[in-house]
């Protein structure tokens, strides 16, 4: 088993992709949103195609928010 983790940031909609390593599928997944000011909150965080896992955030204002996504991969 091994955890893929990528970590984006991005003006109000942020979102990432964590891809598995050739030959190795998706069995589970999560992602997390941060920011230093305001509010932000998990919108999506589901498995893509049998090998990744996506996850996106959304902002009550125009800031820069933060994701961080693991797939763990078998």
């Amino acid at each position: 088993m091994e955890i893929v983790k990528v970590t984006a940031s991005k003006l109000r909609w942020p979102g990432a992709t964590a891809t598995c390593p050739m030959g190795k599928k998706v069995i589970g997944g999560g992602a997390e949103c941060s920011s230093g000011i305001g509010f932000i909150w998990l919108v999506r965080s589901i498995p893509v195609n049998n090998n990744a896992w996506y996850g996106y955030c959304d902002t009550t204002e125009r800031i820069i928010g933060k994701i961080t996504v693991h797939a763990i991969c078998q």
